[in-house]
């Protein structure tokens, strides 16, 4: 697999800084070959893949593979890599990068392949030799038409660029969950292949600088969604389930929750409270660095969040130090000291973000008129 030797976020024309780039060593990508490829994983995945052919700018769908019970296999991203073609970047034909946890590949390779039978693809895990990177903006304007698609932020030689005749390049995209969360952009994994002009980069950080933006946002990655339902992973406010197209593995489960019933419990960010950090009583649409202390270090797995008269309100998925993810009763916060709770012997405080409350806030409406019993009597 050959790449195209560029430098990244070297636009002298344009001299704008990008914001943080973070490594994400934790995740992996499969490779998915082959004239089946598009038909295999429109059987298989969450979203519709046919969005590519529709949107020649957009190159990146957020999914998922769930099992026969319409339980999460592993969330993923659906990349459409670029080679260049005479002097310019086009997308490869006929080819997926599947980005996902890297200690889930062999467990949804091994999922993928029960359905190859008598089909013309080939899967291959290049976790080695491409390279995920994220960029956490404040530059970046959060519009949500622009998730999944192109994002572009250096100029690429055009000599250069015929001389990489065949070869796959590098390419960035506004992530296609939220536009929040930044941007990624695929690389080669050789260093030599690799340059970064850190006069347009405000930090080289790692993978736990952008776990902790995320978390903070509400977003659930790998191994805390397994298992998890779609609904209670927030993929319907993620643009990550498509509602009208044909079928997939899960879909008769998933598709009946949706239209017949409410969720209840949906995954949502908590801060705990220490020492070091002020946490003010309402945090509406207040996602910041600021609650995050990096001296709290009790380990939180399979604890539980419990409201002021002791009841278990939400069960943590995952965290890093103070901050972290929980499935919560979400019908149940309704007042501003619903949101405040405890974790063995700490005071918590569970995040209003006002991405999700726009979302919930239509989900809920969409369920009122389609059935206003079912949200009697919650």
């Amino acid at each position: 697999m050959n790449f195209a030797i560029k430098r990244f976020f070297s636009n002298t024309a344009t001299k704008r800084k990008i914001g943080t780039l973070a490594p994400l060593d934790g995740r992996g990508t499969v490779c998915v070959t082959g004239r089946h490829t598009f038909d295999l994983l429109q059987g298989l995945c969450t979203n519709d893949v046919q969005k590519f052919q529709a949107d020649n700018s957009k190159v990146s769908l957020s999914t998922a593979f769930l099992d026969a019970n319409g339980r999460i296999i592993a969330e993923a991203l659906l990349n459409k890599p670029h080679v260049y073609s005479s002097g310019k970047k086009e997308a490869k034909e006929n080819e997926i990068w599947i980005d996902c946890d890297r200690l889930l590949i062999d467990d949804l390779v091994k999922h993928i392949k029960k359905f190859t039978f008598r089909k013309n693809l080939h899967l291959e895990d290049i976790s080695e030799q491409i390279k995920i990177w994220s960029i956490i903006s404040p530059y970046l304007a959060p519009d949500p038409s622009n998730c999944g698609k192109i994002w572009q932020s250096a100029e690429h030689d055009e000599e250069q660029a015929l001389e990489d005749e065949g070869d796959y390049c590098d390419f960035g995209f506004v992530d296609p969950r939220l536009p929040q969360l930044g941007a990624r952009i695929i690389t080669s994994a050789a260093e030599e292949r690799f340059d970064i002009d850190k006069e347009y980069v405000d930090e080289v950080a790692t993978q736990k600088t952008y776990d902790k933006v995320r978390m903070m946002y509400g977003i659930g990655e790998g191994v805390e969604l397994m298992s998890c339902l779609p609904f209670t992973a927030n993929l319907d406010f993620l643009n990550a389930l498509d509602f009208t197209k044909g079928r997939y593995i899960g879909q008769e489960l998933t598709a009946r929750s949706y239209h017949t019933g409410v969720i209840r419990k949906r995954i949502m960010p908590f801060v705990i409270h220490t020492s070091n950090v002020q946490v003010p009583e309402s945090l509406l649409g207040n996602v910041t660095l600021d609650f995050y202390d990096d001296k709290f270090t009790t380990d939180l797995s399979n604890k539980v969040i419990k409201n002021s008269i002791g009841l278990n309100i939400g069960k943590i998925l995952g965290s890093i130090n103070n901050v972290g993810i929980a499935i919560v009763s979400v019908l149940k916060l309704e007042k501003d000291e619903d949101f405040i709770g405890k974790i063995g012997d700490h005071n918590c405080t569970i995040l209003q973000n006002g991405w999700f409350d726009e979302k919930h806030e239509q989900y809920l409406e969409s369920v009122k008129a389609r059935d206003p019993s079912l949200l009697q009597d919650l």
